[in-house]
């Protein structure tokens, strides 16, 4: 055996030989594969549903296009390194075309799902997939054979097999054609520029990727999303599918801890109620609703009239300061619906939703939900697997209403009136509206179209064009329709013994304080403004006339409690208590409304604490906290071991 010298000839020429090595391989793949990864990139890259719609005003931005061909085109390189590996022959040729397969279904799909139902490769339809019987699969089969995106779907899949096809029996001769016409160089160093550029890209997008498997539960696949919130909607149809595969698998483990504990106690759980036989306790969940764009809480428009009318007469309180836990509705409500110990609202499957105890505790439990329909986004699948899972649509729910079809939230209100009049026993309602989710619908009539861009002031907000002026009269007009919406469900139960609890899910932002809509990440320097319009939402109690008139204490505790720093991760123990639902479950500490409550830190889904961030209610009287000062009191925080706020 020789011993070869680091500084020897063998050894420099065994370095230099590597590297050459690897790079001849990388470009002999791309030589004699590159129709297959650009067929492969088409593929996954994009669907038949956008190859015929790529001028529609439905078409995906150019960023997402040129990300979308990058990760496709990288995968379909990997594949080419792969096949060139594998000896010619029959071999090679299976695995060729198994690829392609593969490729071609996602690609078929994707444009199918997406131009019938409006779905991407999702976590949603991997379910429904997987939950179609026979009979259902020869509607849905029907349902293709006669839809027209079906057909264009395959004409596009035609389109690209029979150009590849005819241009891969091709290859040899058209890179021979480049060589001779003396383009053999340029042609050379166009690949490389190519395959430098896919490899940097996937291998960029394999790492963030990646993320999907370091999640070990749903909640921190969650908390994933969020913070590659753009990567999702770039992504191409292979990532589509991990990403589906892996949320159904953790949905399904964190499902099914939570079901068994909600069955465990609403078989055998201890919740004992007080409450009079004829209490309505109403739980009104809206959406996306901006704090500083309600006039209850000092915006110029009349954003609120009817629940500022309310305000006056003295039965509707609205709080100063209270937050959301996260700034997505599935992480929210999760957070909402749950008796969390720790207050943190990440551990939702271990523990006891409000709903159960006031079911285990004898209160008839009614859902009317209008948004929980199949949706592609991650959000809209594992809140569906909560709200609507077997144990609650079994054990739980008296009454459940989930509309069909897409509907509007006053359309959908009247439909829940005309099936389910108000109980004469006591029961618990739960509501879930669209509410003003960017971007708002509501009915186009003169009714509803009152503000117009003239309408929207413009101090010191500069990137108000006439554009972004009418999407925010769109949402201060949606506004003014979710006030409707709202007083329309408090109509129902002026005449009884109610309390109504309305609360957003999460806030919002519409050009603002910076030129920037929906929920963007924070901008240098604007956390506070970021937090004050993502988290801090509206939150009001009303009571109706009677209900004032039997529990006078409680009513007074009420208005008392309005100025509290308050989040929705402990909004489970405020509803337990105006149950009067006695229960180990229960946390006064954690109830806004007790006298016993202590401000905790604030937590959010990504581990941040929240200030206090007040805004007092302009409508009504002046709120007064448990000192009877119109001051904002000054608790003592707990577990931060002083008095500054978390």
């Amino acid at each position: 055996m020789h011993n070869i010298s680091h500084n020897s000839p063998q050894h420099s020429r065994l370095l230099t030989s590597i590297p050459k090595a690897i790079s001849s391989a990388m470009f002999r793949a791309f030589k004699a594969e590159w129709p297959l990864i650009l067929l492969v990139a088409m593929l996954l890259g994009t669907s038949g549903y956008w190859f015929f719609h790529h001028f529609s005003g439905m078409a995906p931005y150019p960023v997402s296009w040129i990300s979308r061909f990058g990760n496709g085109a990288f995968i379909g390189y990997i594949v080419a390194l792969v096949l060139t590996a594998i000896p010619p022959g029959l071999c090679r040729a299976t695995v060729r075309w198994l690829c392609i397969a593969a490729a071609s279904a996602l690609f078929v799909a994707e444009g199918c799902a997406f131009g019938i139902w409006g779905l991407h490769i999702s976590p949603a339809l991997l379910t429904l997939a997987a939950e179609t019987n026979m009979q259902e699969t020869r509607l849905t089969a029907s349902l293709l054979a006669s839809s027209r995106y079906f057909w264009e779907v395959l004409a596009a899949l035609a389109i690209l097999l029979g150009l590849y096809i005819a241009v891969n029996g091709r290859t040899a001769i058209i890179n021979r054609r480049i060589a001779s016409f003396g383009w053999r160089k340029s042609a050379r160093t166009v690949a490389w520029i190519f395959i430098c550029a896919i490899t940097a890209w996937g291998i960029r997008s394999a790492i963030v990727i990646s993320g999907i498997y370091r999640s070990d539960t749903s909640a921190c696949l969650e908390r994933w999303v969020v913070r590659n919130d753009e990567l999702q909607e770039y992504t191409d149809n292979c990532s589509r599918l991990l990403f589906a595969l892996q949320s159904v698998n953790l949905m399904k483990n964190g499902k099914r801890d939570w079901e068994e504990l909600q069955h465990s106690f609403l078989t055998q759980g201890d919740a004992v109620t007080s409450a009079s036989d004829s209490l309505q306790v109403v739980c009104i969940i809206g959406e996306s609703f901006i704090r500083s764009h309600s006039s209850i809480y000092g915006y110029p428009l009349e954003t609120n009239p009817r629940l500022c009318r309310e305000a006056m007469r003295g039965n509707l309180v609205a709080f100063a300061d209270m937050a959301a836990f996260a700034k997505h509705t599935s992480l929210s409500l999760r957070s909402i619906l749950s008796v969390n110990p720790s207050g943190d609202g990440n551990r939702w499957n271990s523990a006891i939703s409000f709903p159960s105890i006031f079911r285990r505790a004898g209160f008839r439990v009614e859902l009317n939900d209008n948004q929980l329909t199949y949706a592609s986004s991650i959000w809209a699948f594992s809140l569906s697997a909560v709200m609507l899972s077997k144990t609650m649509t079994q054990h739980c729910y008296n009454s459940l209403y989930v509309p069909q079809k897409h509907t509007d939230d006053l359309s959908f209100v009247d439909s829940v009136a005309a099936r389910h009049p108000v109980a004469p026993h006591k029961q618990l309602t739960l509501y879930h509206l669209k509410g003003q989710h960017l971007w708002p619908s509501y009915p186009d009539t003169p009714e509803w179209n009152v503000f117009s861009p003239a309408d929207i002031p413009n101090p010191g907000r500069p990137w108000l064009d006439s554009k972004r002026r009418q999407q925010i009269a769109g949402y201060d007009n949606a506004t003014l329709f979710n006030d409707s919406v709202v007083s329309h469900i408090i109509s129902r139960y002026r005449h009884t013994e109610a309390i109504v609890v309305y609360l957003s899910d999460h806030g919002e932002e519409i050009y603002d304080y910076r030129d920037a809509a929906l929920r963007q990440p924070p901008a240098p320097g604007m956390m506070q403004e970021f937090l004050a319009h993502q988290f801090a939402i509206p939150f009001f109690i009303w009571m109706s006339d009677l209900y004032m008139q039997r529990h006078p204490a409680h009513a007074n505790l009420i208005r008392r409690a309005a100025l509290r720093p308050g989040s929705l991760a402990d909004i489970a123990n405020t509803f337990i208590g105006l149950g009067g639902i006695s229960t180990p479950c229960y946390n006064p500490q954690r109830d806004i409304l007790s006298p016993e409550f202590i401000p905790a830190p604030r937590l959010t889904n990504l581990g941040d604490t929240l200030p206090q961030m007040p805004m007092p209610p302009v409508a009504g009287p002046a709120p007064h906290n448990l000192h009877g000062s119109h001051e904002t009191p000054n608790f003592v925080m707990a577990n931060n071991g002083n008095n500054t706020p978390p």
